[in-house]
């Protein structure tokens, strides 16, 4: 089975989009009269970074073998609420250049 953290790293270079991945909590259901241990958790955010010119973005660039530095919120097993400010606008300025770098079609 493919991790969908990995699926998501890869959208987010890919459309160099901030992500915000909502997961449910662990919890048992009873479906039929049985109980099933359905789980949850580990809902996450991924902030492309906006860096302030061409050569801070040539930088991080280099640096991009993993992405770990873009998951900017974890959440554990449990329910619980969390909240993230994305920023949208530093994505959407450099994504086009990114794009062109990686040779990705407009």
């Amino acid at each position: 089975m493919v991790n969908s953290a990995y699926i998501t790293d890869l959208r987010a270079i890919d459309g160099y989009l901030p992500v915000a991945a909502v997961n449910r909590a662990n919890f048992v259901a009873e479906i039929a009269g049985r109980r099933y241990r359905m789980q949850g958790g580990g809902s996450f955010a991924i902030q492309p970074p906006a860096p302030a010119d061409d050569r801070e973005m040539a930088r991080l660039v280099k640096g991009w073998d993993y992405l770990n530095d873009w998951e900017i919120l974890t959440g554990g097993e449990g329910e619980e609420i969390l909240t993230v400010k994305l920023d949208l606008d530093g994505a959407r300025r450099w994504r086009p250049r990114v794009r062109e770098r990686f040779g990705i079609p407009p």
